[in-house]
This record gives structure tokens, C-alpha cells and sequence, in this order.
């Protein structure tokens, strides 16, 4: 795979699509939603193609699709199967309350056999658009996208910088959670903590990285394929990334709006994630997180390790903001009756009001301005409560 730097993300120039040597048909819709779909897509969105005859071209594809998806057995193959249909229930849902009205109903039947077989999501979430679709790519040089055109080079970012950029987060919360838990002590800290601190700068650099993401790409021609279901199933949200949830429960004790969302959450993070989440959930609520533990003596650090925890710390605050502040420019609608805070001193005083009020709503159907500033909140309370400041 050619790995995008964050300079490289939404950057045509400095990341070219790598397309491979041309791979077996693993699935007998992909061709249909690598190739066909988009341009369809665009077409229903000029009001050249109407969803009834987007439907009829999707149930004859389908009919001819059902031997082949109903008798596989490999678990593999039925997961980008998965991935495939749930595009194509996206397709629909622009059309609001009447998606899945409008959509062919052998898809909606496939998508729930499919899920049932092989224990798999019903509906489009993170683990299939951003890991499933990005190991697609890595394997053939094309990824699942329902724009086209330039728009769709935009989208393939959006997604493929959600999971390159995971990675280094993964590593961060796997090292702090090996100080809580002991496997980490003495010496080992300080370097362990040291390179959470430069994975953790790499993370909000790609980050950083989406406000190059044109607005109009994301909020008027992306964002309504993620739009909640007309059942009220969640779709697909960087809210659901785990890492960021593993990190910051090794950071401090969850807060009640945190314990809220992830209580909501949980069934829409990916599969192999959400027992450790509950468990690191548990454990942070019990007192075994940095903040708690330091505070109660149970964890003693040097100097050293201490001014690395800090910067550690301000660092994750540094990303929170620079995707509000991402968030802010992408969805503008969301903060125009309450511009929200901005300065450090401003979110000390924000709190953590409900992250389900009405008002803007994210992609993960939770308030905008009051998910992403009480996060903010959060972790300079911890700041505080670790006495790093």
C-alpha cells in the first residue's frame, strides 16, 4: 500500500491511487459499486436517474447476485459482500425517511440474511467503510466511494486517513493501558510514554490534515450517504473510532456523558473492539486509569515521565480541538446559533452538557457542538486533576 503521509491526504498530487494487478472477483457486486454506482449516484443527485429506476437496474443485479451471495461460505468474502450492500443502501438514503422504501427490497433482505449468517452489521458502520473498504484497497488499489469524479479521490481520503491515522493511536492507548495495568513499570516508562507522546503528534497531524477536505465535498455531497437510517440505526461516524475512547479511559475516570455515549455507542464500534472498550470502561471507572491512580499514590512518576505524561495529555487536547475546529469549518450550519467555545478558558466553563440535545446533529446522531466541546472539557479537567498544568 502507498501509505499517505498527512501532507499526502487531499493532496492529489503527493498521493496517486496505486491500482494492483488485477485481483479475482471476490464479490458479484463489487464491479457494480466500484464502477456503475457512483455515476448513477451523481445522476439521481442532477434528477437525470429517479430512485425508481435506480431501484429496478439494483433488484435485476441483484436477482442475478442471490444464488452466489445466498450459497458462499466464506467469511471473507461475505464481509465485503456486506460492505458492497450497505453501499448500496447508502445510495438511498438522501431520500430521508423513504430510503428504504425506495430501495430494492431484495437488498434490505440480503443485507439482514447476511448479518444473521455470518454476524455481521445490517447497516453501514465504521468497521466496513473505513477498515474493511481501506483493506480492500490495500489489496486492490480501489476503493468503495459513492462520489466520483475528483469528489470521489476526497472521499477515498476521508476514509483511508481514519485508518491509516488509527494506527498510531492504537499504539498510544495500548501503552498507557500498560501502565495502568502494571505490565509497564519503572524503567520502561519513560520511553514507553515518550513514544505514545510522538504517535499521539502523529494523530492529530493527520488530523489536522482534513481541513484541506473541501466543505462542499463533505457536507453537501458526502454527508447525506451517512445520514442516520429512517429506523434510527446509526451509520458510519469517526465517533465510533475506538482508539480514541481506549486512549482517553486510560487518561481519567469516565465522566456521565462519556459513560452515556459509550453505553449508546457500543453496539457501533467494530465487532472485534467493543469487549475491550467495556472492559477498559469498567476498569477506568473503578479507579485504574493514570489520573486516579496518580492522584490516589498508587502510581508514582519521575519528573521525567511526569512532563511526558503532560505533554501526552495537552497533546490529546490539541486534537480535540483541531477537530472541533475541523468540525466547525466542514458543517458551518452546526455553529452558527451557538459559535461554541474557542479559547482554553472557554471550554474549562463549557461543562459537558447532553450529547443528545436537540439541535445539529453529527453523522453518529449525537449534538455536534456539545459531543465534541464536552470531550474537550473533559480532558482538561483530567489536566487538572493530574496537576500538570
Amino acid at each position: 500500500m502507498n501509505i499517505p503521509t498527512p501532507d499526502g491526504l487531499f493532496n492529489n498530487e503527493n498521493f496517486t491511487e496505486n491500482i494492483r494487478e488485477p485481483q479475482p472477483t471476490r464479490t458479484p457486486t463489487q464491479e457494480y459499486v466500484l464502477h456503475a454506482m457512483p455515476d448513477a449516484l451523481r445522476m439521481v443527485k442532477e434528477g437525470t436517474l429517479s430512485y425508481a429506476q435506480l431501484r429496478q437496474s439494483q433488484a435485476a443485479l441483484l436477482d442475478n447476485a442471490a444464488e452466489s451471495i445466498l450459497g458462499n461460505t466464506d467469511e471473507r468474502t461475505a464481509l465485503v459482500t456486506q460492505l458492497d450492500l450497505a453501499f448500496m443502501l447508502g445510495g438511498y438514503l438522501p431520500s430521508g425517511s423513504d430510503a428504504y422504501v425506495n430501495a430494492p427490497s431484495q437488498l434490505l433482505a440480503l443485507l439482514d440474511y447476511q448479518a444473521e449468517t455470518f454476524n455481521l452489521p445490517n447497516r453501514m458502520d465504521y468497521e466496513l467503510i473505513i477498515d474493511v473498504n481501506t483493506e480492500e484497497f490495500n489489496t486492490t488499489g480501489h476503493m468503495r466511494t459513492y462520489l466520483n469524479g475528483p469528489d470521489a479521490q476526497s472521499e477515498r481520503d476521508f476514509y483511508l486517513g481514519h485508518h491509516v491515522s488509527e494506527s498510531y493511536l492504537k499504539q498510544v492507548a495500548s501503552s498507557l493501558d500498560g501502565i495502568v495495568v502494571g505490565d509497564i513499570t519503572g524503567a520502561d516508562i519513560q520511553p514507553t510514554l515518550q513514544t505514545a507522546q510522538q504517535n499521539l503528534k502523529l494523530f492529530r497531524e493527520y488530523m489536522a490534515a482534513y481541513m484541506r477536505l473541501s466543505a462542499t465535498v463533505f457536507d453537501t455531497s458526502l454527508r447525506p450517504y451517512l445520514a442516520t437510517y429512517p429506523d434510527g440505526i446509526r451509520n458510519a461516524s469517526g465517533a465510533f473510532m475506538p482508539s480514541v475512547q481506549l486512549t482517553e479511559l486510560a487518561l481519567h475516570a469516565p465522566t456521565e456523558q462519556q459513560t452515556k455515549y459509550i453505553d449508546m455507542a457500543l453496539p457501533y464500534f467494530p465487532r472485534a473492539t467493543r469487549a475491550k472498550i467495556e472492559n477498559a470502561h469498567q476498569q477506568s471507572l473503578s479507579g485504574k486509569n493514570l489520573a486516579d491512580m496518580i492522584t490516589a499514590g498508587d502510581l508514582s512518576l519521575d519528573r521525567e515521565s511526569s512532563n511526558m505524561l503532560n505533554a501526552i495529555v495537552e497533546e490529546f487536547i490539541t486534537f480535540r480541538t483541531t477537530h472541533l475546529a475541523v468540525v466547525r469549518h466542514k458543517i458551518p450550519q452546526a455553529f452558527v446559533e451557538d459559535a461554541g467555545p474557542k479559547s482554553r478558558q472557554q471550554f474549562a466553563a463549557f461543562g459537558e452538557p447532553d450529547i443528545m440535545a436537540d439541535g445539529e446533529k453529527g453523522t453518529a446522531d449525537f449534538h455536534i457542538v456539545n459531543f465534541l466541546a464536552g470531550s474537550v472539557h473533559r480532558l482538561i479537567q483530567a489536566k487538572r486533576q493530574l496537576d500538570t498544568d
